[in-house]
């Protein structure tokens, strides 16, 4: 674990937009995220591959890309089971979720 770091050594990175998108999905966590964020490279890179499974699945639903059934319901799967990751990490937070739908 890295908890030395303060959060804005990571701001120039990709994370930052990843740990956006997690607190805009679930934001009843937000304090919770940002610590989360700040000390564990685990987390970071939960939410660096929900970010990137996020942005495969809004890219195949643009019309000019025809998305194989197969794809897409694998990034789903993938996408609950990031999603259920989390889940673990707000246990530790003893806060009940509520993802903004």
């Amino acid at each position: 674990m890295d908890t030395d770091k303060p959060i804005y050594e990571y701001e120039d990175t990709p994370s930052l937009v990843a740990r956006t998108l997690i607190i805009s999905r679930f934001p009843a966590f937000e304090k919770h995220i940002l610590e989360a964020f700040r000390n564990s490279s685990s987390f970071r890179e939960l939410c660096e591959d929900y970010q990137s499974v996020f942005v495969c699945l809004n890219e195949m639903s643009l019309p000019d890309n025809m998305p194989k059934s197969f794809d897409e319901k694998y990034l789903k799967e993938l996408k609950h089971g990031l999603e259920q990751e989390f889940f673990q990490y707000f246990k530790l937070f003893k806060v009940q979720p509520k993802p903004k739908i």
